[in-house]
C-alpha cells in the first residue's frame, strides 16, 4: 500500500471542518496562561477556566484589602498633622 502524506496545513483544515474552529484562548496575558497550566494541570477546560476565576477573585479581594488598608493608613496620619480649627 502505497504511503498517504498530509501536510499540517491541511490537516488543521481537516479538523476545523470536522470540529469546527477552536475556541479562543481564555488569556492572552503569558503569565496568566502558565499560572492557569499549574493550577489546574491536565484538568478540563471548564475546571480550568473555574481554577482561575477562583484565582482572580482572591487577587481581587487582596488588592481591595491593600487599597482600603493604606486609605486609613493615610486618613490616619492626615487627621493626626492636620491642626484643629480654631
Amino acid at each position: 500500500m502505497g504511503e498517504v502524506t498530509i501536510t499540517f496545513s491541511k490537516l488543521v483544515d481537516k479538523l476545523q471542518q470536522h470540529y469546527g474552529p477552536p475556541a479562543p484562548p481564555h488569556s492572552t496575558d503569558p503569565l496568566e496562561l502558565i499560572i492557569s497550566e499549574s493550577i489546574a494541570y491536565l484538568a478540563s477546560d471548564k475546571r480550568r477556566a473555574e481554577a482561575l476565576g477562583t484565582r482572580r477573585s482572591r487577587r481581587r479581594r487582596k488588592l481591595v484589602d491593600q487599597i482600603m488598608k493604606t486609605r486609613s493608613i493615610h486618613q490616619t496620619r492626615n487627621s493626626a498633622t492636620t491642626a484643629p480649627a480654631i
